[in-house]
């Protein structure tokens, strides 16, 4: 969640580095795992967020819920969604856009927009990517 946060807040990517304070060891943290495919999984997203456009005028339900949704040239929106917090959350998204199908950039799992509104439900410290198809401009 933390890699999520610092993307949506506005980094192009994430810079992990082990400090030199002798109680502490990134290959001791449970972090370490999974190390490469954070790291793989962060260049993908900063590279969707570098690409994209901002989508402004996202409204959104629940303002504990903090995301970035940008807009691609092939009429997706790619949408980082994360809940920093310990409680699970549910909220509602409404684009400026109409929107056609959308799922989970991880796993494929199918989402059902109603118009222009997705619900986003994260567990206590979750965080997703959404791709909402969306029609485009001169069909809305």
């Amino acid at each position: 969640v933390m890699m999520y946060l610092a993307l949506i807040s506005g980094a192009r990517g994430i810079f992990w580095y082990n400090m030199t304070d002798a109680g502490w060891n990134l290959a001791r943290t449970r972090l370490w795992k999974r190390f490469a495919a954070l790291n793989s999984e962060t260049a993908t997203l900063a590279d969707i967020l570098a690409r994209g456009t901002l989508l402004e005028d996202v409204k959104c339900s629940d303002d504990s819920l903090k995301f970035r949704a940008v807009t691609s040239h092939d009429n997706k929106v790619y949408i980082l969604a994360a809940n920093p917090s310990p409680k699970p959350l549910r909220a509602w998204l409404r684009l400026p856009l109409a929107i056609t199908d959308a799922r989970l950039l991880a796993s494929g799992k199918e989402l059902t927009p109603r118009g222009r509104t997705l619900k986003v439900e994260l567990g206590p410290w979750g965080a997703v990517t959404i791709v909402a198809d969306i029609m485009p401009h001169s069909a809305q």
